[in-house]
């Protein structure tokens, strides 16, 4: 499938391992004009030289006010824009200290939103745009170790839906995905950090912290990075504007080991896989209509009900998850 990303200029944030990494190379991979930003020459070069195609690097951070304000001097407007970066640990909450909140919500939300206060309106001028905020299960399933990070995440779930909202009537889409715990270069220190043995083999950890740490997960394994990133590609392509927010048929669908809300639905009625990346046909469903747009990993499943709410371009209303999992109108 062409997703016709070909000379889009996408910036991707936190994209020298992980999941940024497998995003820069699934969008470079689609004909995109690559920037990757960091603090790191060394680690930028290495990601650009692994990401191939056309991409190049700005040594700027926007976790600080500073950093952001060189990334955009630098790349003062873009097509698609993948807010990434991101941090978390496992913490007790009366372990977190001041300065840990404070970092957490300067890295993994003030990075986003001052990129997006800054590119949003050149967007809107002309008439297109995606922003895709790289949020997580996390969100809306708060581990209980890492409250500081899950309030980051839901965070960000509150401003790419206030941003959404702005968007109303134009080609320009804001998009958070919620992807479960993914596989990446820290996340077995991470795991080793909360196992019941540091010393257990990797495949034997994996299964222990899925047991006791994600035993809502469905799938109960780690998401390849390169999963979430065909999702991203997807949600990025101009491919995705009916699918989100102008299409006939649109509305909830539980899709067996993974959730697909507002937005990934489209007037064909294809609906989304997130966890393999491909686009499947369903039957016909009652027309239902939304604005704020979030894609939620298998991780976080739960029941939800199908509700008509807003406009065909994306109306104002809004829902959130009863602690039955059930969804409510706000």
């Amino acid at each position: 499938m062409d997703l016709q990303l070909d000379g889009k200029t996408v910036l991707v944030t936190g994209a020298t391992a992980g999941i940024g990494l497998a995003i820069a190379r699934t969008l470079a991979a689609e004909g995109a004009e690559l920037i990757i930003c960091g603090r790191n020459q060394a680690n930028l070069d290495t990601a650009a030289a692994s990401i191939g195609g056309n991409v190049r690097s700005v040594l700027a951070d926007p976790a600080t006010a500073q950093g952001a304000a060189a990334l955009t001097a630098a790349l003062p407007q873009v097509d698609v824009l993948v807010n990434n970066l991101g941090i978390y640990e496992s913490k007790e909450f009366g372990e977190i200290s001041d300065a840990d909140w404070l970092r957490f919500f300067e890295v993994n939300v003030l990075s986003g939103a001052r990129l997006a206060r800054h590119y949003l309106p050149g967007m809107l001028a002309r008439d297109w745009g995606r922003i895709i905020f790289i949020s997580s299960e996390s969100a809306v399933l708060v581990p209980p170790n890492m409250i500081h990070y899950g309030m980051t995440k839901t965070a960000q779930l509150a401003i790419s839906r206030g941003l959404a909202a702005t968007t109303k009537g134009t080609r320009v889409t804001v998009n958070a995905v919620l992807p479960g715990t993914t596989r990446s270069a820290g996340i077995e220190e991470f795991m080793r950090s909360v196992a019941s043995d540091p010393d257990m083999p990797p495949e034997a950890m994996e299964r222990e912290y899925f047991a006791k740490e994600r035993a809502s997960s469905l799938i109960q394994r780690m998401i390849e990075p390169e999963e979430v990133a065909s999702l991203v590609a997807y949600v990025a392509s101009p491919l995705s504007a009916g699918n989100q927010w102008r299409g006939a048929a649109r509305g909830w669908r539980h899709h067996s080991d993974h959730r697909v809300s507002r937005g990934a639905t489209c007037a064909q009625r294809q609906w989304i896989d997130p966890q393999q990346c491909h686009v499947h046909r369903r039957g016909p469903l009652r027309p239902v209509q939304f604005a704020a747009r979030r894609i939620v990993s298998a991780h976080a499943a739960r029941r939800f009900s199908r509700m008509p709410r807003g406009d065909e371009r994306g109306g104002a209303g809004g829902y959130q998850i009863r602690s039955s999992g059930t969804w409510k109108r706000l």
